[in-house]
């Protein structure tokens, strides 16, 4: 996403979208058989956001009453893989959640976001190590990690290593991308392997999770070492970590992800996540109302708050931000404290990055389980990655 004063215009974008939706679509508030008409909405997130997301449905049920939503959720991981299959099926959801990662055609933002390093400050200062800081590099970042093993007896963080994101912010710290403007792969099998021996040392040393409780993640909250009392912090992004909050408790802090040498940051701010309509819904007229309803409805983004991000819709982030609070008000701060300071967001990755998220994680776990050596591990991710977005 640009900086500064056009990070926000894609909201014109997602406005105009939205408008011709509404207008080309036919439609009505009720189903062919008379009755209501009935939505399947469906998102990935924690129960946080889940127990807002139905205080926002209600009222849009209760604002239009010939129309139902049906709604579920579940970790990342596991939304992912029951999407792709629903949606290979011809069995897509009317209205969905969606990452830039997942975006083959149009669908409007809902928030911004970034990652974060998500920790426990009140563990974090008893150890008496010094806190993170803006600019931080990952050399000081795995030095202060191998500091809080020493001084509580359990790793300072999970394993960073198996997390497509933190490669990324990694490399873009050294001046590289996961990708090339034409869609091929912008690192090559050494850069892997320098990251994976990086983390790998760090594992072995005890300075972060286990390969046991690696293996344990499943892009849910509660299953992280840091939900589980096995670590001080986490790698996430911004507004989920709100998952946190009922564990941790008011000592829950966010704070910038480590940068390159000489603090070049690698984080970006992108869209958390959109929300589209399916093209085989049989209630387009619906399914349009309720994405306007959810992303540019006062009442809606009071109950939402930031728990996807820091709203998009310019009016309704200005309205909503002096009323935020709690661990809102601590995601809305943290944006702003990197505001104008962030890389550009880069271009949406190939269609293929999501089956190499999961090749991803595959391959670092033969390293965790020392079945494979770094460099043997991200010379087979390189083969495979290149097959994958050459199919």
């Amino acid at each position: 996403m640009p900086e500064n004063g056009t990070k926000w215009s894609c909201v014109t974008v997602a406005v105009l979208t939205l408008s011709a939706l509404l207008t080309g679509c036919g439609g009505s508030d009720e189903s062919s058989g008379g009755g209501r008409a009935v939505l399947r909405y469906t998102w990935w997130g924690n129960p946080d956001r889940a127990a807002r997301t139905q205080e926002a449905v209600a009222l849009f049920e209760k604002e239009h009453p010939g129309v139902e939503v049906q709604t579920s959720f579940a970790g990342y991981e596991a939304y992912k893989q029951k999407l792709a299959t629903q949606a290979a099926g011809g069995d897509a959801p009317d209205v969905m959640q969606l990452d830039y990662r997942q975006i083959d055609q149009y669908a409007i933002p809902q928030g911004r976001g970034t990652e974060t390093v998500v920790y426990d400050s009140e563990q974090w200062k008893a150890a008496g190590v010094p806190l993170p800081r803006k600019g931080w590099t990952w050399g000081e970042w795995a030095y202060v990690m191998r500091e809080l093993a020493k001084k509580t007896g359990k790793p300072g963080s999970v394993d960073p290593g198996q997390s497509e994101d933190c490669f990324e912010v990694w490399l873009r710290g050294r001046g590289k991308s996961l990708y090339t403007k034409d869609r091929g792969l912008g690192f090559t099998a050494a850069d892997l392997t320098r990251w994976w021996t990086f983390t790998d040392e760090l594992r072995r040393a005890g300075a972060v999770s286990s390969a046991e409780q690696t293996t344990q993640l499943d892009g849910s909250v509660e299953n992280q070492p840091l939900a589980r009392g096995n670590a001080i912090s986490d790698f996430n992004w911004d507004a989920p970590a709100s998952g946190y909050t009922p564990i941790v408790g008011e000592g829950l802090t966010l704070a910038p992800m480590p940068s390159g040498t000489g603090g070049t940051p690698g984080q970006y701010f992108k869209p958390s996540m959109f929300m589209g309509a399916a093209d085989s819904t049989e209630h387009p007229k619906e399914a349009a109302q309720f994405i306007d309803f959810m992303i540019n409805d006062e009442q809606a983004a009071a109950i939402l708050g930031a728990s996807r991000g820091i709203p998009v819709n310019e009016p309704i982030r200005e309205d909503i931000g002096p009323e935020l609070k709690d661990f809102d008000k601590t995601v809305a701060d943290y944006q702003d404290s990197l505001d104008g300071t962030l890389k550009a967001l880069p271009k949406a990755p190939p269609t293929g990055d999501n089956s190499l998220q999961t090749t991803f994680q595959r391959d670092y776990d033969q390293v965790s389980f020392e079945q494979m050596t770094p460099r043997e591990a991200a010379e087979d991710f390189i083969t495979e990655a290149k097959a994958e977005l050459r199919s």
